[in-house]
């Protein structure tokens, strides 16, 4: 009697392998805590090692309750309050996760001292092992911007990753003189470290002007401008400000800019205020029928009618012949969280053996990751495929991906006419 039969073997795991995707790194000072004795100092987190935290009780039992204040009583120039550990405290408070490093020692006093740590070349080559660190964004904590050579050790770091952007700034608006804030002046500084050869800008992105927050319990004596109670952000904090208020309802390769997904809590105003003759120039938009033409772009903080100041930029620093997928800032982060998934996965399957049913599993961890991406509109479409190797022990594989960038040019006419022509559709 004939027979048939057919069944079913299930290869896929029942986990994931992913890596968290929101966390930033800043490096700054060691808080404070009013508490002075021995058990509470054991709690501290050691100087010099980048530690994760993801909660705010977290990061004051690790890093202090409250920010570094440095006073100088011959110069009250001097004084400061120590921003990075502003931002990661707002960050945790928005939702990001936080790698924080308290530099230096706890002789570490001045801007000066921090600034010379984080501009040295071995304080970013120990950020690059992935197997230990996992970060989403890069920032300097306000310290090291485009005007220190320090700046091209973290776009190296970000690069040699590739699953992460550093986010860059410029000197904050006291340090500027009139001139130099101008958007062809700033330009200018960004141009003259990125160009058409630094293959690290499209790891990284770059913001403009600092900007006044006001946060509970924060204030400032120092803004000339009229301004009372108010603290200056690097514009990078601002994004990330942006950013974290975007993904809590949004993908992370949705760009966390414009009217929709660009508002920044808690903003007063930036330093700078920027129209859209500005806005032209730092974003690279240098002619009149300059349609992307792949300039460099820096991404500038700016009120936008009644909507509000807002990120009114999506661009990385990739400078090249045109504008390419990598040359916005959502792509960049879809790309990292993809590049993260891979890494993750591959670590995990290392050592099991090498043959069809690996590569059934392989897919199963990845094409998850990719239909999410394709269903909420962040690529058009996907493609896996296994290639051929001839070294032993090796598995090679292709992604091809089809992402979808954001619109930033509209090309719209009225015309008018005597009358207007019908058009009848005939079966």
């Amino acid at each position: 009697m004939a027979k048939i039969g057919i069944y079913e073997k299930d290869y896929t795991a029942s986990s994931t392998a992913s890596g968290t995707t929101s966390i930033v790194f800043i490096p700054g000072f060691r808080g404070v805590s009013s508490d002075t004795s021995a058990a509470r100092a054991a709690k501290f987190a050691d100087y010099g090692v980048p530690t994760l935290v993801t909660t705010i009780s977290d990061f004051e039992e690790k890093f202090g309750e409250t920010a570094y204040t440095y006073t100088d009583t011959s110069n009250a120039s001097n004084d400061f309050t120590d921003l990075a550990w502003l931002m990661a405290y707002h960050c945790l408070e928005e939702g990001l996760e936080v790698l924080y490093e308290a530099c230096g020692t706890s002789a570490t006093a001045t801007k000066a001292d921090i600034k010379a740590i984080i501009a040295a070349e071995s304080f970013w080559t120990a950020l690059k092992d992935k197997s230990k660190y996992d970060i989403r964004f890069l920032t300097s904590g306000g310290y090291l911007t485009v005007e220190d050579t320090g700046i091209s050790f973290m776009m190296g770091c970000a690069s040699a990753r590739g699953d992460c952007t550093a986010l860059l700034d410029h000197n904050s608006i006291g340090s500027l003189t009139s001139a130099q804030r101008t958007a062809t002046a700033i330009r200018e500084k960004f141009t003259s470290i990125i160009t058409k050869s630094t293959d690290a800008g499209k790891y990284c992105a770059a913001f403009t002007p600092w900007c006044y927050f006001n946060f509970d319990g924060e204030s400032s004596t120092d803004i000339t401008t009229g301004l009372t109670n108010y603290v200056e952000y690097p514009a990078t904090f601002a994004y990330l400000m942006a950013y974290a208020h975007s993904v809590q309802s949004n993908s992370e390769y949705m760009a966390a800019a414009g009217v929709v997904r660009g508002q920044i809590p808690n903003i007063v105003a930036p330093t700078i205020e920027w129209g859209d003759a500005d806005k032209d120039i730092l974003q690279g938009d240098l002619n009149d029928d300059d349609m992307g033409t792949g300039e460099l772009a820096i991404n500038p903080i700016m009120k936008v009618g009644t909507y509000g100041n807002i990120v009114y930029g999506n661009r990385t620093c990739l400078v090249s012949d045109g504008l390419k997928a990598t040359s916005f800032l959502n792509v960049r982060n879809l790309v990292s969280t993809l590049r993260k998934l891979m890494y993750a996965t591959a670590r995990r399957l290392t050592f099991e053996q090498n043959d069809d049913v690996l590569w059934v599993r392989f897919k199963s961890y990845i094409t998850p990751t990719l239909d999410s991406m394709q269903t909420g509109n962040g690529i058009n479409g996907y493609k896996m495929t296994k290639v051929a190797s001839t070294k032993k022990a090796t598995l090679n594989a292709v992604i091809r991906i089809i992402p979808i960038e954001p619109v930033e040019y509209f090309n719209l006419t009225v015309e008018m006419t005597d009358s207007l022509d019908t058009v009848t559709e005939t079966a």
